[in-house]
């Protein structure tokens, strides 16, 4: 997929996954995380697209439209609230 190519519907789908999830460093922290907690789903931010940017609460963002980047938004705690892309 180039920057400016448009994800597919099933592509969009498939990061919904994301909501709800902490996003954790690696495999490692979520492995530790859950183990500690089994109620927590975490997601490894080395496992999300190359092309994503993830903003946090009241974080300033440019405003340029990238078709493929997924945008990940999140609270302070790094549990996910929805994600989009562009």
């Amino acid at each position: 997929m180039f920057a400016s190519d448009e994800p597919t519907d099933e592509e969009k789908q498939k990061w919904h996954i994301l909501n709800d999830k902490i996003l954790v460093k690696d495999e490692e922290e979520a492995a530790k995380l859950e183990a500690q907690d089994p109620t927590k789903k975490t997601f490894p931010i080395s496992q999300l697209p190359k092309n994503h940017r993830i903003i946090k609460e009241d974080d300033p963002v440019t405003m340029d439209l990238i078709p493929n980047r997924l945008n990940i938004c999140v609270h302070d705690n790094m549990e996910v609230e929805y994600c989009f892309f562009g």
